[in-house]
């Protein structure tokens, strides 16, 4: 296993899995965010893409996600935060297993016509188990940070051109955790 991918942490455990409403109120808020960020009015589903298109060996019973926006013109920035529930934590688990597993070889590849490059990087240890991956496609760079508790495989990430903080995608994935956790336990 990679050193940047965290060892099971049982305090993150949840409890009960969650309808789309209730995961959908679990999401991080505009008043979670850092200064400055806005909800993005554009919350178009993204196409199901997984990298270098390996094999998801569950699909999620419900998902939430949602976007926001900071900045504008080549400065502008995009934060995502998204929640994928499995049937079970040994569905998602092997969810994460696979996207860790990819992540061993993939590391690049065409899309839209342009060269994505990727790296696992480092990520706080939060949930069960997490993974980072830096995304550098055309001058743009995507700090993503997925992070597995229990059913659910959580994602938090930001972008940008000209301004990326990795500090901003690990503080996003940790309150997300930590919102999902207090969720399902209550």
């Amino acid at each position: 296993m990679p050193a940047s991918v965290s060892s099971p942490s049982p305090t993150a455990r949840a409890v009960r899995t969650l309808d789309e409403p209730a995961l959908t109120a679990a999401l991080l808020q505009v008043t979670d965010m850092p200064t400055g960020y806005s909800e993005d009015p554009d919350q178009t589903p993204p196409k199901d893409k997984t990298f270098c298109n390996y094999q998801q060996p569950h699909t999620p019973t419900v998902q939430a996600r949602r976007l926001f926006i900071k900045g504008g013109g080549l400065s502008a920035e995009v934060a995502s935060v998204g929640l994928r529930q499995y049937a079970d934590a040994a569905q998602a688990a092997a969810v994460f297993d696979a996207l860790v597993t990819a992540m061993q070889t993939c590391k690049g590849e065409k899309m839209d016509g342009k060269q994505n490059t990727y790296a696992v990087m480092s990520m706080p240890k939060v949930g069960d188990k997490t993974i980072g991956i830096r995304i550098d496609v055309d001058g743009a760079t995507v700090l993503q940070g997925f992070a597995l508790s229990g059913p659910m495989l959580v994602s938090a990430g930001v972008g940008g051109l000209m301004n990326v903080s990795g500090d901003v995608a690990a503080d996003l994935l940790t309150k997300q955790v930590g919102r999902y956790t207090d969720a399902a336990k209550g």
